[in-house]
């Protein structure tokens, strides 16, 4: 079970921070793992375990992979990503469509059509009802921002720049 979840979030990972998905202030591989995270403790609370699960783990590495290619749909797109890898690494059919309604159900407006989307539904929102969630992204998308402009790798590199000493 955990060998295919690392091989998933390895991949995902790759996925998320390269392109359009790098650059983007809010479905970007922090939400994600936020996601993964949520899917961990409603499971933990909720008493499941097992192929479920793994099922909802792998949903929640792949929900919003497909921003690579377009915003509008794009869950379709990860839907395709999750299948085409999902199949090369002979996982089972059966658990494939699971993870197919689970990432489908997160499209707007959410409809889960099995229990256990329900969670990735939950998790994908949870987010939202932290305090301080618009603040942290305004100004995490405010320091990309500045990073670009300098042309500095990172926060480091920048403060002499934010500080006039340069």
């Amino acid at each position: 079970m955990k060998d295919i979840i690392k091989e998933v979030s390895v991949y995902c990972k790759e996925i998320l921070t390269s392109g359009k998905c790098a650059s983007l202030p809010f479905h970007n591989l922090t939400h994600t793992e936020e996601v993964v995270d949520g899917v961990k403790k409603i499971c933990e609370e909720e008493g499941i375990t097992g192929n479920d699960y793994e099922i909802l783990i792998i949903s929640a590495w792949f929900h919003d992979t497909g921003l690579i290619q377009k915003y509008a749909g794009h869950e379709e797109v990860s839907i395709s990503f999750a299948k085409e890898f999902l199949q090369v690494k002979g996982y089972p059919q059966d658990d494939i469509n699971q993870i197919v309604a689970c990432i489908a159900a997160t499209k707007l407006p959410q409809n889960p059509t099995i229990s256990i989307a329900e969670v990735l539904c939950d998790a994908d929102l949870f987010h939202v009802s932290k305090t301080f969630f618009m603040l942290a992204h305004l100004i995490s998308f405010t320091v990309n921002y500045f990073f670009a402009k300098s042309g500095k790798p990172n926060l480091v590199s920048l403060l002499p720049t934010l500080n006039g000493t340069m």
